[in-house]
Parts: C-alpha cells; sequence; structure tokens
C-alpha cells in the first residue's frame, strides 16, 4: 500500500511539473489569440464596409448639393431654387467680398441681376404686382448698399476707384432703363409694373449720377490746382 501510495505521488508529481500544463496553456491562449484575430478583421471588415457603402453616399450628397446651387443661378422669383439663389449663392459670394471697393461692386452687379430679372420675367408675361415690389425694393436694397460702398472707398481716398464703379453702375442702369421703357411700349399687360420700377430705376440713376460727379469733383480739383500751380510756376 505505501508503494503504490507512492507511486500515485509520482505521478501526479509528473504531471504537475511536466509539460501538459503548458501544452494546455498554450493552447488556451492560441485560442484567444484567434478569437481576437478574428474581432480584428470583423471590425476592420465593418470600418472598410462603411467606408465602401459612405463614399457613394457622401458623393451624391455633394452632387445633389453642387448641382441645386449651380441649377439656382438662373432661377427666377416664383421658381423653386430662387430662395437657393438669394438667401445662399449670392450670400456665400458677398462674404468672399472683403473689401469696401469689392463689395460697391458685388452690390451693383446684384442690383443689375434683379433688374435683369424683371426684364426676363416681363419676356415670360410672369410680372406681376407682387414680383415687381419684391425686385423693386431688392434692387433699391443692392444700389443704396453700393453707394454706402463708395461713400467708404471715397473716404479712405480710393476716389479714382469709386468713380470708375459708379460710372459703370450708372451706364448699366441706363441700359436697362431703356430696355425697360420698351418693355412697357410692347406689353400693355405689365406696362403700370414696368413703369413702377423705370421710375424707382431713374430716381437711383440720378443719385447714383450725383454721387459720381460729387466724387469726380474731389478728384479733379487738386489735378486741377496742381496744373495751375506749375502754369503760373512757368510765367
Amino acid at each position: 500500500r505505501k508503494k503504490f501510495t507512492k507511486i500515485l505521488y509520482i505521478f501526479a508529481h509528473f504531471f504537475r511539473f511536466s509539460r501538459l500544463p503548458k501544452i494546455l496553456r498554450n493552447h488556451q491562449k492560441a485560442r484567444l489569440e484567434a478569437v481576437s484575430n478574428q474581432r480584428s478583421v470583423l471590425t476592420t471588415n465593418s470600418f472598410f464596409s462603411l467606408k465602401k457603402y459612405m463614399a457613394p453616399a457622401v458623393l451624391v450628397v455633394l452632387l445633389l448639393t453642387g448641382g441645386v446651387s449651380l441649377g439656382a443661378n438662373s432661377a427666377l422669383p416664383g421658381d423653386l431654387l430662387y430662395p437657393v439663389k438669394i438667401r445662399v449663392n449670392e450670400k456665400i459670394v458677398g462674404s468672399l467680398k472683403v473689401s469696401p471697393e469689392a463689395r460697391a461692386k458685388w452690390n451693383a452687379q446684384l442690383a443689375v441681376k434683379r433688374l435683369e430679372e424683371v426684364e426676363k420675367l416681363v419676356a415670360q408675361n410672369r410680372f406681376d404686382v407682387e414680383v415687381e415690389a419684391q425686385l423693386t425694393s431688392a434692387f433699391e436694397s443692392h444700389a443704396r448698399e453700393a453707394e454706402k460702398n463708395l461713400a467708404v472707398v471715397e473716404s479712405r481716398n480710393h476716389t479714382e476707384a469709386a468713380v470708375e464703379v459708379g460710372a459703370d453702375l450708372e451706364a448699366s442702369l441706363k441700359a436697362h432703363q431703356t430696355i425697360l421703357a420698351d418693355l412697357s411700349v410692347k406689353n400693355e399687360k405689365s406696362r403700370d409694373q414696368i413703369n413702377l420700377v423705370i421710375n424707382k430705376l431713374e430716381n437711383k440713376t440720378a443719385a447714383i449720377a450725383q454721387a459720381k460727379v460729387a466724387a469726380e469733383n474731389k478728384f479733379i480739383a487738386p489735378a486741377l490746382i496742381l496744373a495751375l500751380a506749375l502754369a503760373l510756376a512757368l510765367m
């Protein structure tokens, strides 16, 4: 019996310090690594799958929004995309105009755009009282902002630039005044609304012309004084 007990002790001792536990531990470690690798692969695949589906989705959104924004540029009052044109596109472009001269030119362009929209709507028989009020108000607002910007340009002793922008705006307004007068004759249905626009346009053109003359006088006066001084010196 003692001998048998000793054999059991030796057998147990052998298993305790043998490689079997190490083999079991290695097996368990291998299983854990396999599970970990599997999770890593799943995570990676999920990430790339997400990218795979996100890329087309982002592209579609960009194409749609870009297409909408581009299509809005030709929209007219009453069109679905017109609010995008005046509240998004024009606001974005306007925010990029930093200097007073650039803002003056941009507001002058917007004033002219509103007149062009009047002309297009008249040609399409879509120019009514409501649209006239909307576009006339917008035109006056843009022209007024252009005048304010030009005053700032002039106050910074950039009189020549102010005169140039003012002259361009005056010429554009006079050209559209002629176009609208012709449309008024040809369109009896919208004549009253067109004449209201022409009246506002005439008033604004006169104001801008007056401001331009005042700026020209400030610009020319020093040159005349200098020329007179040189002439007297040579006598």
